[in-house]
């Protein structure tokens, strides 16, 4: 952008430095799916710890109506370590349906991690990161159909993403199971100490501001904004 003199005259910008980090967002609010039936890859359980319950479902069968809720049946909530999630045993007088009996006591490694990034006008969107093939797919809640390939291994597909995010930097932390995407992978540029005349902060670059900057009396005679 420019900046007309008449506002600006011998002002001072103050601001901290801006690191790449600052253009990173990190999500969470991640859920575990694992495939916890050796005999039959079909059967899922979906683990949500922000809510603290726990479904089975057939795979590819994720409306609110396939779901079964089978946390009341555990001792406790499934526990995440590192890539592996580990179910507790069955409480007193649980019957162990709906593969309850089957989970109990056993640890699985998370195949699918489902992450929620943020409400849009169309619905919650979220990312499913198969950890086994690196590929990261983006839709929306309970809408199968609209999940598409974000990023497969070190190819992206950023024009699959409902909600225009760039996946060129995605990083999955095992330990954590949090996603961070890097907002702009653009490079970067200090400015001056000192702006003595006319300069243009173009959108192909992430401008960075460490300490003061003053913007000179008469730096600039104009005063227009770039697209």
């Amino acid at each position: 952008m420019f900046f007309k003199s008449k506002f600006l005259t011998k002002s001072v910008v103050t601001a901290s430095v801006l690191s790449g980090s600052l253009f990173a967002t990190d999500y969470t609010n991640t859920s575990f799916y694992v495939a916890y039936d050796n005999n039959d890859k079909t059967q899922y359980a979906l683990v949500m710890p922000a809510i603290n319950k726990v479904y089975t479902h057939q795979a590819g069968h994720i409306q609110a109506a396939d779901l079964t809720r089978v946390d009341d049946q555990f001792s406790g909530l499934p526990t995440y370590n590192n890539g592996e999630l580990c179910f507790p045993t069955l409480k007193a007088g649980a019957t162990g349906e709906s593969g309850a009996s089957i989970m109990a006591g056993q640890c699985y490694d998370v195949d699918f991690y489902y992450t929620q990034k943020k409400t849009i006008a169309e619905g919650t969107a979220f990312m499913l990161y198969y950890d086994v093939s690196d590929k990261v797919y983006e839709g929306l809640a309970g809408q199968p159909t609209t999940f598409l390939v974000v990023k497969d291994g070190s190819t992206i597909h950023n024009e699959n993403s409902i909600t225009e995010d760039d996946y060129t930097n995605f990083s999955f932390n095992h330990a954590t199971a949090a996603v961070t995407l890097q907002e702009s992978s653009l490079p970067q540029e200090a400015l001056p100490s000192s702006i003595t005349g006319e300069m243009t902060l173009t959108k192909d670059k992430i401008w960075l501001i460490d300490g003061l900057v003053v913007v000179e009396s008469g730096a600039f005679d104009n005063y227009r904004t770039c697209g």
